[in-house]
């Protein structure tokens, strides 16, 4: 369980991306010396500039679209979640109207209650 957490902390969205961005401007800092280093060694040789901004937009496209990918996947459980609680709490007040009836009147209140509460804490 221990490790779960401490993944779980990792892993967290507010943690990955400033890390991910030094990371990168790091990367980036690196090819920028390396490649200052090769022009000055070979001052003949002409420059070609439309590589490199092709290769760091094709690296931010696809961090978006992995990132887009992991919400669309983590909303689409969540909203199945959801509905799978409504069902549950629906079948539970469709059985409590099998109980007798002082039971039963109580069970519901309680479940109305128990509806509220989880609505205002949805908020």
């Amino acid at each position: 369980m221990m490790l779960d957490q401490f993944l779980s902390w990792v892993f967290s969205s507010w943690i990955v991306i400033p890390i991910l961005v030094a990371f990168l401007m790091g990367l980036s800092e690196f090819g920028w010396r390396v490649g200052l280093a090769r022009t000055k060694a070979k001052p003949g040789k002409t420059r070609e500039s439309g590589s490199v901004p092709t290769a760091v937009l094709t690296l931010l496209g696809l961090l978006l679209g992995f990132s887009f990918a992991m919400a669309v996947s983590r909303h689409d459980t969540r909203s199945e979640l959801v509905v799978q609680e409504a069902n549950s709490i629906n079948d539970t007040v469709l059985r409590a109207r099998l109980l007798p009836e002082p039971q039963a009147a109580n069970v519901i209140r309680l479940l109305r209650e128990f509806l509220a509460l989880r609505i205002e804490a949805q908020s």
